[in-house]
């Protein structure tokens, strides 16, 4: 699959411009720096990384993703940006990075993942770095179009009405398990994802300085589709 085709470049209107729209709100708010040392957790095609790399030139940035066809994906797309390094793993070296961008990972990764991930950043974060999560709002009213548009395109197979109505009322909804992709264990739906519990979960390890909601800023009628998350390194 190119994901690319799925998100940035989706033929859906609306699926690409939020897409896109998440990916501008998220150079802004990654608050980079001249010659800052970036790591893309989990960079998928390399988007995020390619508009950084042509916003901020003297960056250093490393592109990671451990599953190997969105590794060649960010190998493709990145090919010609001379300051970053693509990766399929990582050996990280403690305080290497200044930012840290995690866009639309955590709600795909089972527990054990999850906190290793977030440790992992942990460790590359510097000190006075700072990190951004993103993540998609699954529950209220932009849960209930989501979910009607997966059911009618059979795009997602696992969300049904039952499902649906649970979501929109905010209740608790079993995640998919986890399969294969590649060589990750990784939890293909959206459907059951909890982006409150998600934010708990964040505030446990970092100390979080700020959330956005995208793409609009605020939850207008309902409507906010992710949030954004600004965090840097606890240090109590």
């Amino acid at each position: 699959m190119d994901y690319s085709k799925s998100t940035v470049n989706s033929r859906n209107l609306v699926k690409r411009w939020l897409h896109r729209s998440r990916l501008d709100a998220s150079v802004k708010l990654l608050d980079v720096k001249r010659r800052s040392r970036i790591l893309d957790y989990g960079c998928g095609s390399g988007e995020l990384t390619r508009r950084i790399s042509a916003a901020y030139p003297s960056t250093q940035i490393v592109a990671f993703d451990p599953a190997e066809d969105l590794f060649r994906q960010a190998q493709r797309r990145l090919a010609d940006c001379t300051n970053v390094l693509v990766s399929n793993s990582l050996d990280l070296l403690p305080g290497a990075f200044d930012r840290v961008a995690c866009l639309e990972v955590l709600e795909h990764l089972p527990p054990v993942e999850l906190e290793a991930a977030l440790l992992d950043i942990r460790v590359a974060l510097a000190a006075d770095g700072q990190c951004l999560f993103t993540f998609p709002i699954e529950h209220g009213a932009m849960s209930l179009a989501k979910n009607v548009y997966r059911i009618t395109t059979g795009g997602d197979p696992y969300p049904s009405l039952t499902s649906t109505a649970r979501a929109f009322f905010g209740l608790p909804v079993p995640r998919q398990p986890s399969a294969s992709l590649n060589n990750c264990s990784y939890i293909y739906s959206h459907l059951g994802f909890d982006c409150r519990a998600m934010l708990s979960t964040i505030a446990n390890v970092f100390a979080i300085e700020d959330v956005h909601v995208l793409p609009l800023g605020t939850v207008t009628l309902g409507m906010g589709n992710g949030l954004a998350v600004v965090a840097r390194p606890r240090h109590d």
